[in-house]
């Protein structure tokens, strides 16, 4: 063994949650507003629904050290540009945020 077969990573971590996780990155991708939970648990499976939180969480963790991160902020998700590159993209109109 490598050691390696017992790393996590943001895609061995999805516990059979991967087409909800690829609706939920759509949502959020094609939304012009931040998304409260209540509103992408909508678009989900009946029988997953009360899992959104976790999924959402899955999803942030996918995201962690990109260029964008998913961020809650006022009651609501939303993808954003990561806060150590808010210096480099002056003038965009990015929302910018480490709050989660």
């Amino acid at each position: 063994m490598t050691g390696q077969e017992n790393q996590k990573t943001p895609d061995s971590n999805t516990d059979g949650y991967a087409e909800e996780l690829r609706i939920l990155e759509a949502v959020l991708f094609a939304a012009k507003e931040p998304v409260p939970l209540k509103e992408l648990a909508e678009h989900l499976p009946e029988e997953r629904r009360e899992d959104t939180d976790d999924i959402v969480k899955m999803l942030q963790f996918r995201y962690e050290g990109r260029g964008v991160g998913l961020v809650y902020r006022d009651g609501a998700w939303a993808f954003r540009t990561a806060p150590d590159l808010a210096g480099k993209l002056p003038g965009r109109g990015l929302w910018v945020t480490a709050d989660r």
